[in-house]
């Protein structure tokens, strides 16, 4: 390993041949290649991997991408593409859940700080709450689509009290 600074690290080998260089490169392409594909088909199907897990992801793309790359390196790749889109994933569902909001009041300055004098504006006070119609607008957004009165009614055949009053909720 040669240091060229404390913050820089190259690393160059003395017995990598051309033939060994080229399979390395060709192996680190391919997995590029493939984690593009993947990356491409979990952008173009987002609303079928939202609520997904860690584990149903890895076991629903190993069977999808069966004998692609090699098997000592598919959880780390899928892993890999899973976590990139976590962030997006959260975003997503955090913009799916609908709440009611309530103007409270202003919370003003008590004492002078370098920055603000006493009765400054320091922020807005509001109350969140979830209700009925919240959640049935939640529920509809996420999973709504045009079967989802057959479905809640084939469900209100076999459920349990709690449930039942939530999909009554729903088709009204």
């Amino acid at each position: 390993m040669v240091i060229d600074s404390k913050y820089t690290k190259t690393f160059r080998s003395n017995d990598l041949t051309r033939q060994k260089y080229d399979e390395l490169y060709s192996f680190a392409v391919m997995f590029r290649d493939h984690k593009n594909i993947v990356s491409e088909y979990v952008s173009t199907n987002l609303e079928h991997y939202l609520e997904y897990s860690k584990l149903d992801f890895l076991k629903e793309m190993r069977s999808r991408y069966k004998d692609v790359i090699p098997s000592s390196f598919d959880v780390q790749l899928y892993t890999q593409v899973y976590d990139c889109y976590q962030n997006k994933f959260d975003a997503i569902r955090k913009r799916l859940d609908f709440e009611v909001v309530r103007f409270v009041g202003f919370e003003l300055y008590k004492r002078d700080t370098k920055k603000n004098k006493k009765g400054d504006l320091k922020k807005v006070v509001v109350s969140r709450a979830k209700t009925l119609l919240s959640n049935c607008l939640t529920y509809l957004v996420r999973y709504g689509n045009e079967n989802t009165l057959d479905y809640i009614s084939k469900q209100l055949e076999s459920c349990d009290d709690k449930k039942h009053k939530f999909y009554e909720n729903i088709i009204r």
